[in-house]
């Protein structure tokens, strides 16, 4: 059998960018063989092949990393653009900043029901992906309660009868055994152990068993994974739990949380083959399954934080308008419309801005937007911000003091402010020169050379 071919780029570049002339005119002709089509991926709309599609007659990925068969002989692996980013830590704080939860949950998939594909590109990070969505979405259940349900159960009562005696059992346990005394039962219970509750607790502990295997225990950004804690409110929630039990579990949307949570725990227990003994297992370090994330989406959750955590509710969150459009952020009460673009190379110049500026222009003149503004008429000019990145390395490795992440990162704290005036038109903001009332700004990122 013909090895396959693992093709290995970055966002934003040719898929063929390390690979030889004889391996691009066999995949050409494996794309052509199975005719595989490339498409741009429709807006909150999962990706096709990581967002693969021809750019000048190249083919080129998009704002997603991840991994995916693009053809039945050929894996491709695309990491992210900033060498090096830290973008656990982002997915942390985007889970722990509650507002937009529903919408976070469309920046990531994991394909379960693809093959695993051989590759140590995103070694320790798959896994505690899943985990740590897994944990922070049950913390936000076990902190408003446990739901209660009515759970039927069968107990064999002494000196009672409660809800129906189930006649078969009870002549086959008590009175063929002489126990008068004793009533096998069937009845009707309001309780917080519903086979739901069940799963949750059997993912959490499955979560614990895996989490062994990483040092989240000496990294102070994750003391918040502290299963053992968590456990303690499913004290009366049993942990067994068959698996044909676990698929016929239904998820209700009325109840967002425990859908999201329902959904993840059944993925973890299909990653480890519904086994304990599978958890801290080496060999799924090199073997994962087809997964993408959106970088995009992420960062604009992960700038959203930063901004409700100074302004609060001044800010608005994907305020829609004319056409399917929508913009990242809107501050009416300083007239000001803002998008997120993951695009470090604003740093140090406005090359290939122009697109940008013509987004968030037409942004600047919808009615439907500018009704969120304190636009008073048609002559009111709206002030525009782009917000992109630049990456902040929290890891010396000259510095010859052995400190921990979080104390670097303190250390640099006075120089990586996240929005600390008053008004953001008082920023450090940097005019675009060739445009009125258009700026941009920087949120950092931070960038590690250490694994979990």
């Amino acid at each position: 059998m013909q090895a396959k071919i693992i093709l290995q780029t970055n966002e934003h570049s040719s898929i063929f960018q390390n690979t030889t002339a004889e391996q691009i005119a066999e995949i050409k002709k494996q794309i052509d063989d199975e005719k595989i089509a490339f498409k741009p991926t429709e807006y909150e709309e999962p990706p096709t092949l990581l967002g693969v599609d021809y750019f000048k007659n190249e083919l080129r990925t998009s704002y997603y990393i991840g991994a995916t068969h693009l053809t039945s002989q050929t894996d491709l692996i695309v990491e992210p653009k900033i060498d090096s980013i830290d973008f656990i830590k982002m997915f942390v704080e985007c889970l722990q900043f509650k507002k937009p939860s529903e919408y976070f949950s469309k920046f990531y998939r994991i394909d379960f029901d693809s093959p695993k594909i051989k590759t140590d590109a995103f070694k320790n990070i798959l896994t505690p992906l899943l985990i740590i969505h897994f944990v922070c979405t049950v913390q936000k259940i076990a902190k408003a309660g446990l739901k209660k349900n009515y759970v039927v159960k069968e107990e064999n009562l002494k000196s009672k009868i409660k809800g129906k005696i189930l006649f078969s059992k009870h002549l086959q346990k008590n009175i063929f055994q002489n126990r008068k005394d004793k009533n096998f039962c069937a009845f009707q219970e309001f309780t917080v152990d519903t086979f739901e509750n069940r799963l949750l607790k059997k993912a959490l502990i499955f979560c614990q068993s895996e989490l062994k295997k990483f040092n989240f225990d000496k990294n102070e950004n994750f003391n918040f994974l502290k299963i053992e804690n968590l456990l303690a409110s499913f004290n009366q929630v049993q942990e067994e739990i068959e698996i044909f039990q676990i698929k016929q579990i239904k998820t209700n949307k009325l109840f967002k949380d425990y859908s999201q949570a329902i959904k993840l725990a059944k993925m973890i227990l299909r990653y480890f083959e519904y086994s304990i003994q599978k958890t801290g297992d080496s060999k799924t370090d090199f073997e994962i399954f087809p997964f993408w994330i959106d970088m995009s989406r992420l960062y604009e959750v992960y700038v959203y934080s930063k901004l409700y955590k100074k302004f609060g509710d001044k800010i608005l969150f994907q305020v829609k308008g004319s056409c399917r459009t929508q913009v990242d952020f809107v501050k009416p009460d300083e007239n000001i419309i803002m998008d997120a673009k993951y695009k470090p190379h604003y740093e140090k110049s406005d090359s290939r801005i122009l697109d940008d500026i013509r987004e968030i222009s037409a942004y600047a003149r919808d009615k439907k937007i500018l009704k969120k503004l304190n636009a008073q008429n048609d002559d009111t000019e709206i002030k525009c911000l782009i917000i992109y990145p630049i990456p902040v390395n929290l890891f010396d490795e000259s510095d010859e003091q052995e400190k921990s992440a979080t104390e670097r990162e303190d250390e640099l704290s006075s120089e990586i402010q996240f929005f600390e005036k008053e008004n953001l038109l008082d920023e450090n903001l940097t005019k675009v020169k060739a445009f009125r009332n258009f700026y941009k700004i920087a949120v950092r990122v931070a960038t590690i050379k250490t694994t979990i």
